[in-house]
């Protein structure tokens, strides 16, 4: 989602200009850019020091929201993406699913989801293999953070759910791919059990032992698929699971 080396730099000219000097030479949506990815680090990590700034920095990201509504660039991707993240860890939730949103808008109007799909024909460009790696940043987050809330997604997953992206059994797998894999059997799990709760709110009193019986089903079906995707991982990062399953299915 984010060089490790710009945000080294970005820091350091931060540092180095202070925030009017680094507003004058580099604008304002940039500066709250590194702003938030600080206060986004501060809070996972419950820095009571940083506790009052983070809180000041979400503040600003709240008053700059206005100016994000209706821009499409990377810059503004970049913005809201850390702000939504900056609010959940913050328990804005409602906020941060609202601002994500926006965030995915964005990158649709950009065509960064297209960069998702590998295209055998054409290779990409080092600026488009960083976006690809961006949209499976955000797709990943939006994926786990609707299955925390029981929410169907929003990316529609068509054309993602045919991509073999699982997890190599090599040991330098990438950790970003692991957890766009785990994201993408989240999603479909997710989307099983929101028809299943739907069927069975829907269903009049004649067809609720049946849908009842689909619910139970897609829950044993939807553990199984987690398990099966854990058995999937490469070795250094698999764990043993205290339970016995058959892989016939429910």
């Amino acid at each position: 989602m984010f060089q490790a080396a710009q945000i080294q730099q970005d820091v350091q000219n931060v540092c180095q200009l202070g925030t009017d000097g680094y507003t004058l030479a580099f604008g304002y949506a940039p500066l709250l850019r590194v702003y938030l990815l600080l206060a986004t680090g501060a809070v996972a990590r419950q820095a009571v020091e940083w506790k009052t700034w983070a809180q000041q920095t979400l503040k600003l990201g709240r008053d700059y929201f206005g100016h994000l509504v209706g821009t499409v660039s990377l810059e503004a991707v970049d913005i809201l993406f850390l702000l939504s993240m900056c609010l959940k860890l913050n328990d804005e939730v409602t906020s941060a699913w609202s601002t994500l949103g926006l965030c995915i808008s964005c990158c649709y109007s950009l065509g960064i989801n297209r960069l998702g799909v590998p295209q055998s024909s054409k290779k990409l460009s080092a600026d488009e293999d960083f976006g690809r790696q961006k949209w499976w940043a955000i797709y990943s987050y939006e994926k786990l953070f609707s299955f925390e809330l029981g929410y169907a997604s929003s990316i529609m997953d068509d054309c993602y759910d045919k991509i073999d992206m699982g997890p190599s059994q090599s040991k330098e797998s990438d950790m970003s791919d692991i957890m766009a894999s785990f994201a993408r059997a989240l999603s479909q799990v997710s989307r099983r059990c929101v028809q299943a709760r739907q069927s069975e709110e829907l269903a009049g009193a004649e067809r609720m032992d049946l849908a009842i019986a689909e619910k139970v089903k897609a829950t044993g079906e939807s553990c199984l698929q987690l398990l099966q995707w854990a058995n999937s991982l490469p070795p250094n990062y698999r764990f043993e699971f205290p339970v016995v399953y058959l892989s016939s299915g429910f």
